[in-house]
């Protein structure tokens, strides 16, 4: 499932509701670690990457992808942050069992990926 994001952070909300949605039946803490990660991604997106925005949620056998694109081709990086942010990264890093970016044709894909077995 994918859906385009407006430049409102409004669009946070729908990006979580698509995960709440669509993992309904996972273990609690298993969707509440995705919907935190899919925050995260979709907060970025807004916050430093420029349009076009999507997200996107992918279940697939033994595991969920949560995909963020914007126009942007500035790389998603760790940083050891400070009293008021920057550590979303991190974040995502530790609760998701994988994560990487792929440069595409109209800027950048940061994903995260949750192993369910």
């Amino acid at each position: 499932m994918t859906i385009e994001l407006g430049d409102d952070h409004g669009e946070l909300h729908r990006a979580r509701a698509l995960v709440r949605e669509r993992l309904a039946g996972l273990p609690a803490g298993l969707a509440e670690d995705v919907v935190l990660v899919a925050d995260e991604l979709t907060s970025n997106a807004l916050r430093h990457g420029r349009a076009p925005r999507r997200v996107r949620l992918v279940r697939g056998d033994g595991f969920v992808r949560f995909e963020a694109e914007d126009g942007s081709v500035i790389p998603a990086r760790r940083t050891e942050g400070t009293t008021t942010g920057g550590r979303g990264m991190t974040l995502v890093h530790v609760l998701s069992t994988r994560w990487g970016q792929r440069v595409t044709e109209h800027g950048k894909v940061v994903w995260a990926e949750f192993d369910l077995a």
